[in-house]
């Protein structure tokens, strides 16, 4: 069963959902590395100017990854100690919505702040956890993934839950 159906089932029927996941491969581990040609090339510029780089892979989204609209064009987005990529979409009534969703790598942490009750924890040990922004709920969604080796990402969609949980199974490690 796929982990957004394990997650969903789990979560409709009251099971805590870190137990569910806690046996799961992390999809960036359960699946092949990209090659670079298969991420937007703004994924690889702003990984090779991070003071992370040397400690922290690059985790990114497929450009054909499922979670991508296609009309997203994606864009640097300053994210001190690490690096940023932001997707802006232009709706049919040529309405602007910047950075809609997008990935980042915020460094390292040995802290892992975990804000919201929303959890998933994978046999590799990295931890994610994932609510709306500030508590507002009318803010974007923003998940917090910890790696076992102490890397700190941020993945948020202004879209919905149900993308940031589809973008989550889409992140890959890039070769």
């Amino acid at each position: 069963m796929k982990p957004i159906l394990m997650f969903t089932l789990a979560f409709s029927i009251g099971l805590p959902v870190a137990a569910v996941h806690a046996a799961d491969s992390a999809p960036w581990d359960a699946h092949p590395a990209l090659k670079r040609s298969e991420v937007s090339k703004v994924y690889r510029q702003q990984w090779l100017r991070a003071p992370s780089r040397r400690q922290c892979g690059l985790l990114a989204l497929a450009t054909r990854d499922p979670a991508h609209y296609p009309d997203a064009k994606s864009r640097k987005a300053n994210f001190s100690g690490g690096w940023g990529v932001a997707y802006d979409l232009v709706s049919k009534r040529g309405m602007y919505f910047r950075s809609a969703y997008g990935v980042a790598n915020a460094g390292t942490s040995s802290d892992k702040v975990m804000p919201w009750g929303e959890k998933m924890r994978y046999r590799d040990g990295s931890l994610v956890s994932y609510g709306r922004e500030g508590g507002n709920p009318e803010g974007k969604w923003l998940a917090y993934l910890y790696l076992p080796n102490g890397c700190f990402y941020n993945i948020w969609s202004g879209i919905g839950e149900d993308h940031l949980l589809e973008m989550i199974q889409g992140l890959r490690k890039v070769k």
